[in-house]
């Protein structure tokens, strides 16, 4: 079995507007090497997609607060978008494996 690696994490605010991985800053050459991705929504819900499409408070896949998804394959990964899901601007983490 292979060992992942993480390569990079960070932390971003997600509001009203759905936010591409591009606003997490990730360190070159991390989402090109992302086999999996782990997002954490610290304060607030917040809702994804993975399909390129943006996400709304109502369509999508929810993470209450505190919880904790993964997401495989490196283009889910890449594609990823979230959005808050209340009027509560939510923290989110996310860390990429490779």
């Amino acid at each position: 079995m292979k060992e992942c690696k993480a390569l990079d994490c960070k932390t971003a605010t997600v509001s009203s507007t759905a936010v591409t991985m591009s606003s997490f800053s990730f360190a070159d050459g991390a989402l090109s090497k992302a086999q999996f991705a782990t997002i954490t929504s610290h304060t607030a819900g917040v809702v994804f997609t993975y399909h390129g499409a943006n996400p709304t408070a109502l369509s999508g896949h929810a993470i209450p607060a505190g919880g904790t998804v993964q997401l495989q394959g490196n283009a889910n990964v890449n594609a990823l978008r979230l959005i808050r899901s209340s009027s509560t601007d939510a923290t989110v983490s996310i860390t990429l494996e490779g």
